[in-house]
């Protein structure tokens, strides 16, 4: 993501300049050229699938390594005496292009549960199954599609959503409106318009790259509420400057601190939706974010910014747009005082989780 923002910040302002000295058409075949160079280094992608190399290497028993990855298993590896995992992996993604396949789940079966893990026929065992083709297990316990919403949307969860849904929306209002709004309203160049990505993206770089500290020491319910609070100034900024009619330049200031709020946001809510998921369902937690984020509020910021712009005009949109963000920063800060704290799986221990064995199943 770090370096996704340069690539933004750098392209656009090159694609200010260019529009300049040829023509709108110049973006077009930009688009093109870079398209076909990505085409060109995904055909060259070094990474090679060996189908006869297993899925899961066996841990170096003396160094206490932890089982790998690799690609897809022609046989399954042996399990421990002690305790049998079986994990599914998704082939299918969140859009449900393959709704007929298989969904994540796990299944743990203590010692006394398990026979003999000689002759554990771990596909026979998951075909004779039917309950774990649809249903999501963590230590025992099968998840099925309703309880895993009902697992995922607590109290806590849809307070984050709500923040998620509300800045989002006013983030994609200003990625859809701004430019407009200084074309029509400032006459601004296109080399300004096309100078405001660097200066929106240059402060993603050092906050992207310390978000795990930021995040210990501010804390995900802190960095949320910083969010918000940095969108509100920046909206509120926005129409400012068309209330008393400054100079288009006096944008690129602003337009700093769309690296932190952006940020801020960003990095907590997929914190705090991975700690807070329970146990094969932190994708399913990021896919909503992503939903909420991308779908939801580009929606809902594209329906209202469109009528509000046309009809309120644009100094007016982003004053209804900070409203919006004292109202969420104040319902988000009632909520953590009044809503029971959960206790969250702590990340590291998860991942070093030594007795959770993972093999795919061909169901």
């Amino acid at each position: 993501r770090l370096w996704g923002a340069i690539g933004w910040g750098l392209t656009s302002f090159l694609c200010g300049f260019a529009i300049d000295i040829f023509s709108y058409d110049v973006i077009i075949y930009a688009f093109a050229g870079f398209e076909v160079i990505m085409l060109i280094i995904v055909a060259m992608n070094p990474f090679k699938i060996d189908k006869e190399e297993p899925l899961l290497q066996q841990p170096d028993q003396q160094r206490g390594a932890s089982p790998t990855l690799t690609s897809t298993p022609t046989a399954s590896p042996p399990l421990s005496s002690s305790s049998s995992v079986i994990s599914e992996f998704p082939t299918s993604s969140l859009m449900g292009d393959q709704p007929n396949l298989p969904m994540l789940h796990e299944m743990v079966m203590d010692e006394d549960q398990a026979t003999d893990d000689d002759n554990f026929d771990a596909d026979r065992f998951a075909e004779t199954s039917n309950d774990l083709k649809h249903a999501r297990i963590k230590d025992g316990y099968v998840y099925t599609f309703s309880e895993s919403l009902r697992a995922l949307f607590t109290a806590e969860m849809l307070s984050v959503l709500f923040v998620v849904l509300v800045v989002g929306m006013v983030s994609n209002l200003i990625a859809g409106f701004l430019f407009l709004y200084l074309q029509d309203h400032f006459h601004a160049s296109t080399q300004l318009m096309g100078a405001t990505m660097p200066f929106s993206v240059v402060m993603e770089l050092p906050f992207f790259f310390f978000s795990k500290n930021i995040l210990g020491k501010l804390g995900i319910p802190g960095c949320i509420m910083l969010a918000n609070a940095v969108y509100f100034i920046r909206v509120s900024l926005y129409s400012l400057m068309g209330i008393f009619n400054v100079s288009p330049w006096f944008d690129l200031p602003v337009e700093l601190l769309h690296g932190l709020g952006f940020t801020l946001i960003w990095s907590a809510s997929v914190k705090y939706t991975y700690d807070a998921s329970p146990r094969g369902l932190e994708s399913t937690a990021q896919g909503i974010i992503n939903a909420v984020w991308s779908g939801i509020a580009s929606f809902i910021a594209g329906l209202l910014g469109g009528y509000f712009y046309t009809h309120q005009g644009p100094v007016f949109m982003f004053g209804i747009c900070a409203c919006l963000l004292l109202v969420s920063l104040a319902i988000f800060a009632v909520l953590q005082k009044l809503l029971p704290k959960q206790q969250h799986r702590q990340t590291t221990a998860n991942n070093n989780d030594s007795k959770f064995v993972e093999l795919e199943q061909k169901i």
